[in-house]
């Protein structure tokens, strides 16, 4: 929409090239000119949005138990996973029996790389939340806006022990106020509260490590 200050400067632009007589010629025309860009492009919006690589798609599903009882309201996250911050595709609750289903996109010039992890408190009585982050095969990706094929985790029983599960302070953005603590203050908390492993470099894991 053309304001009213933007057209007023068009029109005086207008007026001047074709009332300024005693101005060469070569000023006269790129005055008019400018005045009719500034209306063309004020006119009117272009939308523009550029996005690199191809989109990408996948989707996934399961059915989450804890021992015998399904685990309903467990928060399940879909994220393509990157070498700093990994990237929100989805997030859902559990529903009450224990099933969930997530699908998400994203542009990519290589392949994408998509997880998920769930977060829970099975067999646990922390305050914090055990995390069980599970790869999604390359095949179950699918070029396109919407996933042709889901990847079925299966029936997973959260009281199992599983590869590289781990222990978080939450699932939402509380979690980055955490990380952004100073590094005395936050090793001191975990230590205490027995959310992660004293080890090496365990610091830099955690702050590195999506909610």
């Amino acid at each position: 929409m053309i304001t009213s200050i933007e057209t007023s400067r068009a029109a005086n632009l207008s007026f001047l090239a074709l009332n300024s007589i005693h101005q060469p010629r070569a000023i006269m025309i790129v005055a008019l000119a400018a005045s009719l860009l500034i209306a063309f492009t004020t006119a009117i919006e272009l939308p523009i949005k550029v996005e690199l690589g191809t989109v990408q798609s996948v989707a996934v599903k399961g059915t989450l138990m804890c021992n015998e009882e399904p685990a309903a309201n467990v928060k399940v996250k879909l994220y393509d996973e990157e070498v700093t911050i990994d990237a929100l595709l989805d997030e859902e609750f559990s529903n009450a029996q224990g099933q969930f289903e997530l699908s998400g996109k994203k542009s990519e010039v290589s392949s994408i790389d998509p997880k998920i992890n769930i977060y829970h408190k099975c067999s646990y009585t922390g305050i914090c939340f055990k995390k069980i982050s599970i790869e999604i095969p390359d095949e179950f990706i699918s070029p396109g806006e919407n996933a042709t094929r889901v990847y079925d985790v299966g029936q997973l029983n959260l009281a199992s022990k599983f590869s590289g599960e781990s222990t978080t302070f939450g699932s939402d953005e509380f979690s980055a106020v955490i990380c952004a603590s100073s590094s005395f203050v936050l090793e001191s908390m975990l230590v205490l509260f027995d959310c992660m492993p004293l080890r090496p470099g365990f610091i830099s894991d955690f702050v590195f490590t999506n909610f």
